[in-house]
């Protein structure tokens, strides 16, 4: 029994969906990644999965990206392909797919700019054995999906999964996490300084080139020792915020196809929700 994660995002965020994924559908069974970040070369982003890096030369090209994912999928036989974020691709390489006898595919669903990534299709959605939505999404996209499979259900993932490196030994007291552009980090950065006065905040990221960025994942074992946080609101993001939500600090900003600020604004209004509850439990006892 051996899977295969499909996440052709960049990002760290795909990588630590498919981790959550496998611990709450498949755990302890083995899984490959399939990605394009080069995070992926990473023993610590790997956490034992095994690896496949996407070729970059396929972003723009459709029909070799289809036929290079049919081969993959012919000579490494999983029992199952799980699709990230994309059921069509990330440029619609999943178009019309039709997926080789004996692989069970299921999508996991999180929320997309749909009237954007629509336009990035020029065929129909492949069929799912399932769809796992892991947090709500536009009314368009959830019609859509219920289209291709019989099954599209909630699925709530864990904040930790099994085999997680061992925290770095590093205290802050306040954090700014962040696998983005430069200057987004700086955003970040620079709010924090302004709330937090006279600290010096310790960033978290994925920037190389800046020898004040600490290189970590994942990065949530740190937060319990911390005071404030600050990051971007993906969904990663936002559902390690939940935990602790009066810790963080999230900031939305625009991506293609991540729809962080709709994001945003469901967690904030469930934050206020639970505070007026809480308020009133308290006032009621």
């Amino acid at each position: 029994m051996h899977h295969l994660y499909y996440c052709p995002g960049g990002g760290l965020g795909h990588i630590a969906r498919a981790h959550r994924v496998m611990a709450a559908l498949a755990p302890g069974e083995p899984y490959t990644l399939v990605s394009a970040s080069p995070a992926l070369r990473r023993a610590d982003v790997r956490c034992g999965a095994g690896a496949i890096e996407l070729p970059r030369t396929l972003e723009r090209d459709r029909t070799a990206h289809r036929a290079w994912l049919t081969r993959l999928l012919v000579s490494l036989a999983p029992c199952c392909l799980w699709v990230d974020a994309f059921p069509a691709g990330i440029v619609g390489e999943l178009c019309d797919f039709c997926w080789p006898r004996g692989v069970l595919a299921q999508h996991i669903a999180r929320r997309l700019r749909w009237d954007v990534y629509c336009r990035r299709l020029d065929g129909a959605i492949p069929d799912y054995a399932a769809v796992h939505a892991v947090e709500s999404l536009p009314a368009l996209q959830a019609m859509v999906l219920r289209n291709c499979t019989d099954t599209v259900a909630p699925l709530e993932l864990p904040l930790a999964w099994p085999r997680t490196p061992s925290p770095l030994a590093v205290a802050a007291r306040v954090l700014v996490v962040h696998s983005g552009i430069p200057a987004e980090t700086a955003a970040l950065a620079d709010l924090a300084r302004r709330e937090s006065p006279g600290t010096k905040p310790l960033v978290v990221g994925t920037d190389t080139g800046n020898p004040d960025t600490l290189q970590a994942f994942p990065v949530w074992p740190m937060f319990a020792q911390a005071e404030r946080i600050y990051s971007g609101a993906g969904f990663n993001a936002v559902l390690e915020a939940r935990a602790a939500p009066h810790k963080h600090r999230l900031m939305a900003f625009e991506r293609a196809l991540d729809d962080q600020a709709a994001r945003l604004a469901d967690f904030t209004r469930e934050t206020e929700v639970r505070a007026r509850l809480s308020t009133f439990g308290q006032q009621s006892a």
